[in-house]
This record gives C-alpha cells, sequence and structure tokens, in this order.
C-alpha cells in the first residue's frame, strides 16, 4: 500500500513539475523587482503534512514563516509553528521550528522553480495515555525531541493582479528523521532514512511581500 501511495505521490509530483516548468517558459517578464520576490522580506503561513514530534497522531497544523531571497539563486525560509493531537490517545502539545535554505533552478517572470533542504527541530509535551475519557500517566510523560530534515523540489509564483502576494507549494521526498523520546519513556532513540515514505513531506503556503 506504501508502494502505491508513494508512486502516486511521485506521479503527482512529476507532473506538477512538468507543469511548473511549463508555466516558466511561458511566464511574462516581472514588471519590477518586487514582481520576482528578490530583495524583499515576505511574511506569511504554511501549511506541513507531516508526522511532528515523532508521534503518529500528532501533526504540525500551520507555520508562521519569513522567506527573503538574497539573489536570483538563494533564499531562506525560517519559522515556527505548534502541533495538536489528531487523534486522542495521548494528551500531547508540540512546538516546532524550521530553517530552509533554497537555490533557485529556473527564474521566470514572477515565479521560480527551486530546490529547497528543509530542517525541522520540534519539541513534544507528552502527558500520559488515555483510558476511556481518564487521562493516565503510562510511564511515557515528558518531553521528547524530534528532528526532521528533508530535501526536495518547490514552485513559486506571484498572483498576477496582487505581486506582493507570493504562493507556494513543495514536495519533499528525501528525509532524515531522528526521534529521541521522554526520558521516561519506554521508547528508544531511532533514526531513519526514507525516500518516499511516512517522513515525506509536503508543504503548501504564502507570503506578503514587504
Amino acid at each position: 500500500m506504501k508502494k502505491i501511495f508513494g508512486t502516486m505521490f511521485c506521479t503527482v509530483f512529476l507532473l506538477g513539475a512538468a507543469g511548473a516548468g511549463f508555466a516558466l517558459a511561458q511566464a511574462p517578464a516581472a514588471a519590477n523587482a518586487q514582481d520576482d520576490g528578490v530583495g524583499t522580506l515576505g511574511l506569511g503561513l504554511n501549511w506541513t503534512h507531516r508526522e511532528l514530534g515523532g508521534e503518529a497522531n500528532v501533526q504540525d497544523p500551520g507555520n508562521v514563516t519569513a522567506r527573503y531571497w538574497f539573489n536570483d539563486r538563494w533564499g531562506l525560509d525560517v519559522g515556527a509553528g505548534l502541533g495538536f493531537p489528531v487523534i486522542s490517545h495521548n494528551s500531547i502539545f508540540a512546538a516546532d521550528f524550521g530553517v530552509e535554505p533554497m537555490f533557485a533552478i529556473k527564474r521566470s517572470g514572477r515565479s521560480v522553480f527551486y530546490a529547497d533542504l528543509q530542517a525541522l527541530p520540534s519539541i513534544s509535551w507528552i502527558t500520559g495515555g488515555k483510558v476511556g475519557d481518564t487521562v493516565v500517566d503510562n510511564g511515557q510523560s515528558g518531553k521528547a525531541f524530534t528532528l526532521s530534515v528533508s530535501a526536495g523540489l518547490g514552485f513559486e509564483t506571484a498572483l498576477a493582479d496582487f505581486p506582493q502576494l507570493r504562493w507556494f507549494a513543495q514536495f519533499n521526498p528525501l528525509s532524515y528523521e531522528h526521534f529521541s523520546p521522554a526520558p521516561s519513556a519506554y521508547a528508544r532513540s531511532s533514526s531513519a532514512f526514507g525516500f518516499l515514505g511516512s517522513n515525506t513531506i509536503l508543504t503548501l503556503g504564502f507570503h506578503y511581500q514587504f
């Protein structure tokens, strides 16, 4: 089943990359420097689909991020966000931070097709498990640490009628994750490399350029 979903993700992404390349080839020239996003600070939000804090039932609902393209080739995105339980098996709260250098592969007009390397350290607070509606300490309470590093490709462009607003999508199929459980947890530290696995990161978001 994972192979099927992995193949579907890969196919969709390759089709999207081809579409992005065609859009770049057909894109009109940027009217001014701000239209291409270079040299202006972008502040906005993104949504990242990934498992957060080493727990399958916790996901990152979104980050507040800042993005800055230093020149035509190099850019940096930094941000922070919160995670909350998706399923009430455990009472978990998590915070994550992101640092993402970017390299522009192709620019055309308002659009850019880029490669990225994304580092997402996160800390999760596990307060116990649930039996029915009662929270109990199952020996897993405490803080856990997760470091996710992933690499992939992204596409960013500005709205034609509102060039200060830029949206982006990126897909990072290559990943490494290190998980350190809470000191009282029964689980052990673990590290894993993956390609199109459960740690594949899909990110969608937007920035307003100042």
